[in-house]
Formats: structure tokens, sequence, C-alpha cells
């Protein structure tokens, strides 16, 4: 079995949206530094290919703006899994009424 694949989606100021690949479970422990205690994650299974499995949309709510966060996923048997960092957006460029991103990519099922 490989070991499981935490992969970023993308980010808005209190959200993040992750695809994780190789996990069992519609439980996905994601730890966050620094904490949050507003934290909110909802899990739903990502389209997979015959004969694939394990793998989910992760959608974490209650981030705060322009804050830089180290997350990974725990309770695996090989230790933390898929430790990366992710900075979520300003809600409000300094001065500026605001900017407008979007981030396309054919590699994550949205």
């Amino acid at each position: 079995m490989q070991q499981p694949r935490l992969i970023l989606g993308g980010t808005t100021a209190h959200t993040a949206r992750f695809r994780l690949d190789g996990w069992p479970w519609s439980y996905v422990p994601l730890q966050f530094d620094p904490p949050t205690p507003t934290l909110q994650v909802t899990v739903l299974p990502a389209p997979v290919m015959p004969g694939e499995g394990g793998r989910w949309i992760v959608d974490v709510f209650g981030l705060q703006p322009d804050t830089l966060y180290t997350v990974w996923l725990s309770g695996t048997s090989v230790g933390p899994v898929g430790m990366g960092r992710l900075r979520t957006a300003p809600e409000q460029l300094a001065g500026s009424s605001g900017l407008l991103l979007g981030l396309a990519s054919c590699y994550f099922p949205s």
C-alpha cells in the first residue's frame, strides 16, 4: 500500500481545499500549526479511476487570513504524512479594492 499523499488544491482568506490520496477512511485527522480553534473539516469522496480507491476531497473552513500554516496528516503508522505549508490570502490588500486570482489545474478534481 502506498503512503498517503496530501495535495493542496487552493486557498482563500478563510478556507483551503486538499486532495488526499491513499487514505482508506473518511475520517481525516488534519493538524494545523498554528492551531485554529474554529476549524471545520468536510470530507467528500473524490472521483477515481476503476481499481483505484481511497481518494478524498478535504475542505477546511475557519482559517485566519494572511497566515502561514504548517499542515500534516496525523494518525498514520509511519508518523506525520504530507507535511507542507500554506498561506491563506489576505482579506484585502492595503490601499486597494482587492485582488482576484483564478487558479486552475487539470490534475486536481474539484
